[in-house]
């Protein structure tokens, strides 16, 4: 990891895009499992039309290309993207070391 623009992300080393979309969201939960937390994301319209546009880009941008999360200025996941996402919903499973609910209040600004 020489180059200043690559980071981790839960291990994989990836390109830090220069720009994110913002995605909004109507709503996030915490979801707590004996196995792995994870965060249930909501996306409103336009937001939807975002994870749609950019799910549908990594698909065809092949199996190298990653799905980039941030989330309160922290990258929180770097996903390969099997098809594209067509509804409004995603959950976001989290590092070990994340706190769900914390996630959940920086997705609503907190």
């Amino acid at each position: 990891m020489s180059d200043p623009q690559c980071v981790s992300v839960n291990g994989e080393d990836i390109v830090r895009p220069s720009v994110f979309n913002k995605a909004g969201v109507d709503s996030a939960t915490a979801v707590h499992s004996t196995k792995q937390d994870a965060v249930d994301v909501t996306f409103d319209e336009d937001g939807a039309a975002i994870l749609h546009t950019l799910t549908k880009q990594a698909v065809q941008d092949g199996s190298t290309a990653r799905l980039i999360v941030e989330i309160g200025g922290n990258l929180k996941a770097a996903v390969t993207v099997l098809h594209t996402l067509d509804g409004p919903e995603l959950e976001l499973l989290l590092a070990p070391d994340d706190n769900a609910q914390h996630v959940v209040q920086q997705i609503s600004g907190g």
